[in-house]
């Protein structure tokens, strides 16, 4: 699958232009990881990516084809969403959550049928969240609801996942867990991703490309080690970072911090 943004800009309204004549190309599998700071954009380009906001200007790109010309459960069949997960206020089970994710091979008011629930516990087991299969989506935590998120979206068997902050606020095993399943599926199925994150050290330890928002607007695209050095990311965040590097249990790790502000 090959899936690129050409050119792509939006403004609201007769606003300054929030993203500004923004290209990259995904040619997977791989996984994109979206960085930027706060009000960057970061959200209104996947959005405008998946067609749930027009670009202003440019556009994005399915094998080629436009989406904009794409009827949308094809697309959906092809390209996954994972927004990003707030607790849940309604009583939907698990598995019902999850099967929302079939919609795109389901004609109108057709129910879902004995395939269709097998490819929800497909997706259940492949998270290794199948015990949660019955229970209501306002009683899990909110990291075993980010893991139903991905599983609703993998539900129709997409070959790319798009994911809004699938890691933030989740404690840190919630977090290792959410990043480690994106990490199988690509690993393990050739499923590619793109994902936006606060945190360059995950980009950095997940993602073959990054794309850095800038404050302007513009944006920064390449391999991940060669877009997240400490000058990039000091122009784009307004603030001193330090990269550094630590080898722990025989493994090396890449660490990226703040720096104190004088």
């Amino acid at each position: 699958m090959n899936f690129e943004v050409r050119s792509g800009s939006f403004n609201y309204s007769s606003k300054k232009e929030i993203l500004k004549d923004i290209s990259f190309s995904l040619e997977g599998p791989e996984i994109i990881a979206v960085l930027g700071s706060n009000g960057a954009g970061k959200t209104t380009l996947l959005k405008c990516m998946l067609g749930l906001l027009p670009f202003s200007k440019g556009g994005a790109y399915l094998d080629g084809e436009n989406i904009d010309s794409i009827p949308q459960k094809v697309f959906r069949k092809k390209v996954g969403y994972v927004p990003q997960a707030k607790k849940a206020s309604f009583s939907y089970s698990v598995k019902d959550m999850v099967v929302l994710g079939r919609s795109a091979e389901l004609k109108e008011w057709e129910r879902p049928g004995k395939k269709d629930w097998e490819k929800v516990d497909e997706a259940l087991e492949l998270l290794n969240i199948g015990y949660l299969r019955n229970r209501l989506c306002n009683q899990i935590s909110g990291g075993e609801y980010q893991l139903v998120l991905i599983a609703r979206a993998l539900a129709c068997e997409p070959s790319l996942l798009v994911l809004d902050e699938p890691e933030s606020n989740l404690d840190f095993k919630n977090c290792s867990a959410v990043l480690s399943v994106i990490s199988r599926l690509y690993e393990e199925r050739g499923i590619s991703a793109i994902l936006n994150t606060h945190y360059p050290d995950h980009a950095l330890s997940l993602s073959q490309k990054s794309l850095l928002i800038m404050p302007d607007g513009t944006a920064a695209f390449g391999s991940s080690q060669e877009i997240l050095r400490e000058e990039l990311l000091q122009k784009a965040f307004d603030i001193p970072v330090l990269i550094r590097k630590i080898r722990l249990l025989k493994k090396e790790y890449t660490c990226v911090f703040p720096a104190p502000v004088a």
